[in-house]
Formats: structure tokens, C-alpha cells, sequence
């Protein structure tokens, strides 16, 4: 299965849908002006994620170094040895200990759902997937992401996006409020927020925050915002609220052209109006129809995402501890669940429970 297109034509999620339902194998590009994005699928489900400023392999050597203190040339040698297999690569970080399998697992996780949410944002491009025999070299160890998954949240992250660009721009300049230094921080991968604002000392723009993370921009914006609007961090210079945020926007209209189209439409639009609502009267029922499908497939969604969650905290669980968990506590206490996904998971019926 091979396709190609235009996204002004086809929505990119229905796209990712499609490639769930017939549970293909291969890449899906998208090209939007200068930039390019390929997502890798495995059996319908998400396994890679990279666009020509970020990628998971460029996460993890981050990481490598800013918080495991490996050198520079032990990462070229990983990057170098391994550059077309990210599954021997992942092997390899394991067997020597660089990293666990609970930080790779959250790394991999979070920039693949991260970096795939930009691409839902994207309205303008061109598209095409090609099937693969297998992408096993692009599969970081066993870790997949159901792709329904991957559209919930990205949903989540388009609502939160209108509060990030506005107020936290690449040209912004911080000032830290609190004292603390990154090497304080333990435990960076779960307390990536606090490991950011140990980063935002003296003058540092979030250009440069962005760059110099083992996390997508996307979540550096996201934890720059939640610092800045609990009073963690302040900003010297005033942002401009008229930049774009980090995310394309679709392009907007010329003002005076538009009001010149609109005013000498309006006594064609007034009698197409009056049709239109007639229209609307005559298939009020139909329309009521399909929305509550709408809904009735967004819940089954959530609660497919919800229970794939929790099997991915269970199984991650057992590797670390040897033992299967058996209640919500030892999946908080681990760290593998937050106590807001716990409710949602209660909410729609889910409790861990060995199969």
C-alpha cells in the first residue's frame, strides 16, 4: 500500500488512521516548505519520529552527555558504529549500561508523540507513504505507540499550544527566580521541568534552551510556559505576542483584501444564507446522527489509548522489578503513571490486572 498527496486535500489524521486500520509497515513523509518530517510505522503503529531539526538518536545523545557525562567522541563512536540501526543502537545503550531501559523508553516515548504533533499542525505540504518490507533497524528496541494514541495527544498539545507562543518566543530571555543547579536535578527524564528551568540561568534565550535539550522543542516550550506562569522563572525583556509560536500556523489573509471580497459579497452571501438554513432545517437529524458517532468513536478511542497506557506501565514495570504490578500504588510509586493519568484510566473502567 503506497499513496501520496496533497494535505490541503487530506487530512493528515486521517492519514495516520488509515495506516493504523490496515496495520501497514513503512515511512510516511511530509514536506512542508523547507522542512521534512518522516514517521515510521510498524504494524499501524508509530516506532520513529524525526524532521531535519530533531530525532530520537539526537535526544539520547543529549541525554548521553548532559546528564551521564559521556564525552564527545564516546558519542560519535555510538553515532558513528551504529548510524543506520537504531535497534542495534538501543541494544547496544542497554547492554553497557549508558542508559536504563525506564529513561529510554520515556525519551523515545515523549519525542516520537512530541515531534509527530507538530506534523498534525501542518496544513499546507505534500505527503506520501511508502510500505517496507519491515523497520526494524528504525524501532527503537520493542517501543510502538499506538497511532490513536499518538492523535489524543496531540490534540492535548494543540490545546495547550495557544498559552506556549504567545508568551514564551524564541527571541524571549529569561531570568531565573530559583537557585538550583542541573546537576541537583536526580532525576531529569521524569523532572524534565525543573532540569529546564536549572538550565535558565542569568540570560538564555529559548532558542537556545531548545537546541541544548534531550527533549523536543515542543515540550522545552510547554515546561518554559508552566515555569513561567507559577512564578519559577521571570522574564527580562517584554515577548512579542505577535510572533508565531513554535508550531506552522496557517497563513492569514490579507485584512484589506479581505474587506474589500467581503463587502462586495454581502448581498450574494445574505441569499445563499437563507438557502443554507433551510438546508440546515431539512438535515438538522443527520447532522445530530453523525455527531453523536463523532463522539461515540472519540470515547472508544480514549479508552483504547487509556488501556494501551496502562499495559506499557505494566509490562515496563515487570522488566524493572521482576514482578508483575498489581495495583495503581506500585505503578505511582514507580513513577510509570502520574496520579491525572490514574484518574483517567479509573474513569474509563481500566485497573492493572495480569493476563
Amino acid at each position: 500500500m503506497s499513496f501520496s498527496g496533497s494535505l490541503s486535500e487530506f487530512d493528515i489524521s486521517n492519514i495516520f488512521l488509515l495506516i493504523e486500520q490496515d496495520s501497514a509497515t513503512g515511512e510516511l513523509i511530509v514536506v512542508t516548505g523547507d522542512n521534512r518530517y518522516v514517521i515510521s510505522f510498524k504494524n499501524g503503529q508509530v516506532v520513529n519520529a524525526r524532521s531535519e531539526a530533531e530525532s530520537i538518536r539526537r535526544f539520547l545523545f543529549v541525554y548521553l552527555k548532559q546528564v551521564k557525562n559521556y564525552s564527545g567522541m564516546e558519542i560519535k563512536e555510538l553515532d558513528t558504529t551504529f548510524h543506520n540501526n537504531n535497534r542495534l543502537l538501543s541494544d547496544e545503550l542497554l547492554k553497557k549500561g549508558y542508559l536504563d531501559q525506564k529513561e529510554m523508553a520515556i525519551i523515545v516515548q515523549s519525542g516520537i508523540i512530541d515531534i509527530t504533533s507538530i506534523v498534525f499542525s501542518i496544513k499546507k505540504g505534500n505527503y506520501i507513504f511508502d510500505t517496507k518490507p519491515n523497520m526494524d533497524a528504525d524501532q527503537f528496541l520493542t517501543l510502538a505507540i499506538p497511532a490513536n494514541f499518538v492523535l489524543l495527544e496531540s490534540a492535548r498539545k494543540t490545546d495547550e499550544e495557544g498559552n506556549i507562543g504567545s508568551i514564551i518566543t524564541a527571541d524571549s530571555i529569561f531570568e531565573s527566580a530559583m537557585s538550583i543547579h542541573p546537576e541537583q536535578v536526580h532525576d531529569p527524564v521524569t523532572n524534565f521541568s525543573l532540569y529546564v528551568i536549572a538550565h535558565v540561568n542569568g540570560a538564555r534565550t529559548t532558542a537556545e534552551l531548545c537546541s541544548f535539550m534531550f527533549f523536543s522543542s515542543c515540550h522545552v516550550y510547554t515546561a518554559l510556559n508552566e515555569a513561567y506562569r507559577s512564578g519559577k522563572i521571570t522574564l527580562v525583556n517584554t515577548p512579542d505576542s505577535t510572533l508565531k509560536p513554535l508550531r506552522q500556523r496557517v497563513e492569514r489573509q490579507n485584512s484589506d483584501t479581505s474587506s474589500i471580497m467581503i463587502a462586495s459579497a454581502t448581498t450574494g452571501i445574505i441569499s445563499i444564507t437563507i438557502f443554507i438554513m433551510g438546508l440546515f432545517l431539512f438535515r438538522g437529524n443527520l447532522w445530530r446522527t453523525m455527531i453523536e458517532n463523532q463522539r461515540t468513536v472519540r470515547h472508544q478511542s480514549e479508552v483504547t489509548a487509556a488501556e494501551q497506557k496502562l499495559r506499557n506501565a505494566q509490562l515496563l514495570y515487570q522488566g524493572l522489578n521482576n514482578q508483575f504490578p498489581l495495583s495503581y500504588r506500585q505503578l505511582r510509586e514507580a513513577k510509570l503513571l502520574s496520579d491525572k493519568e490514574i484518574i483517567l484510566l479509573r474513569h474509563t473502567g481500566s485497573e492493572p490486572q495480569k493476563k
